[in-house]
This record gives C-alpha cells, sequence and structure tokens, in this order.
C-alpha cells in the first residue's frame, strides 16, 4: 500500500476542528421527540472522537464512496433515464445531469454542524430522504457516473476555513460545477473550472482555495 493510501479523511465542516463539547439539552418533555433527540445527541458527542475514528476515510475507502454499481445509485439512475426517454450520452447528458441535481437537492439538509464525522450509503439517504452536503455530493457524483459521466467531488475550502463539496465535471468542451446543496444557483457553467470555482460561494462565504478531489478511479490533492 502507498503511503498516500493510509492518509485519512475525515468528514467535519472545519479543517482541524477540535472533538465536540456538550451542550446543556434544553428541551421541554412536552416537545414531541425532543427530549429523546437530546438524549441521543449526547451519548453521540460524549462518544464523539470514537465514531469519528470509525468514520474515517482512506484515499481507496473515499474513491469506493462514489460507486455507480451501487444498487441504489442503480435504481434512482435508471429511474432518471427513463424519465428523460431515448437516454443517450452524447445528446441527453446535461438533461440527466440537471434531473440527477434536482433529485438529490430535494433531499432534506443534515448540517454536519458538529465535529462527528458519519458518512451514510445512498440507500440509506434515499430510505431516509436527508443528506449533508458530503452524502449530496458523492451520491450525486455516483449518479453522474451511472449516466456515463467522469465527474468528480472537488472540496473546496470557504472563508472561515468551512469544508464544502462540489461535482465537477466537463461536456462538449464546457465545465460544470454542481452544487447539490446549493438553494439558489446549483449550476455553473463556462470555459475554466477554475474561474467559476473562483466566483463560487455558499451561504455567505466565498471560495478561497481547492483542498481535493475524487471520483472512483482517482484522487488529486491541491494542497
Amino acid at each position: 500500500m502507498a503511503l498516500d493510501d493510509l492518509v485519512s479523511f475525515i468528514k467535519t465542516t472545519k479543517r482541524d476542528a477540535k472533538p465536540a463539547k456538550e451542550a446543556p439539552a434544553r428541551v421541554a418533555h412536552g416537545e414531541d421527540g425532543g427530549l429523546q433527540a437530546a438524549y441521543y445527541r449526547r451519548i453521540i458527542e460524549r462518544y464523539s472522537e470514537v465514531i469519528n475514528l470509525g468514520e474515517q476515510k482512506t484515499i481507496p475507502e473515499l474513491k469506493a464512496l462514489v460507486n455507480a454499481e451501487d444498487a441504489a445509485i442503480k435504481e434512482a439512475g435508471s429511474g432518471l433515464s427513463a424519465a428523460i426517454g431515448g437516454y443517450s450520452f452524447e445528446s441527453k447528458f446535461l438533461d440527466f445531469a440537471r434531473s440527477a441535481l434536482e433529485l438529490v437537492r430535494k433531499l432534506g439538509s443534515v448540517h454536519a454542524d458538529s465535529d462527528v464525522s458519519f458518512w451514510m450509503s445512498p440507500k440509506d439517504v434515499f430510505e431516509l430522504g436527508v443528506a449533508d452536503s458530503f452524502d449530496r455530493a458523492v451520491i450525486l457524483c455516483s449518479l453522474l457516473a451511472y449516466g456515463g459521466g467522469n465527474a468528480v467531488v472537488r472540496v473546496v475550502e470557504l472563508e472561515g476555513g468551512l469544508k464544502h463539496p462540489v461535482v465537477c465535471f466537463s461536456h462538449g468542451g464546457v465545465w460544470y460545477a454542481l452544487d447539490p446543496s446549493s438553494e439558489n444557483e446549483a449550476m455553473l457553467s463556462g470555459p475554466s473550472l477554475e474561474d467559476l470555482l473562483s466566483t463560487f460561494a455558499f451561504d455567505g462565504r466565498r471560495f478561497t482555495r481547492s483542498l481535493y478531489e475524487f471520483n472512483s478511479t482517482e484522487y488529486n490533492s491541491f494542497e
């Protein structure tokens, strides 16, 4: 195994994040599910370091997250291509990409605002109907791979040290950057990917630099 294969990645919102601190559970007993949610949150935060250790990904494991052969991805991708009708990569991939983007954007939002890292499978995401920004990007990249595209998950750093994933690919000589977590313009396009990213912003935070990118076959670091 190469040395780079031993590099581990953890899914937290900020780089070099500190272990989570327990927060007071200010929840009234009368709130439906509120007390139970606070109870489980306290347990998760107490064992966050153990959870994070088990959820760290080496480079090969990170690449394996993008999987066009996953059963849930194949089911979703098949439905998207069937809805388009007469699907072919050359003429209808962009339609497929837009449909895949909208499918993922419709998922409920779960913000990775704690220091607990947990990756969800496509099956879990589609069954629960929720995902954080990283799981959204991985699922979208997997769907694009199912449709024949060669997309990557590009992890960028935003102002304040926030890590955020976008999905990038080129088609017909044009670069596209898709943000399945965005509530605004979620699909940017232009002749240069780096120029696109230089204008990117999420939740009021502007792009500062690229960190790394990956898909099922490659990994590249920009640090």
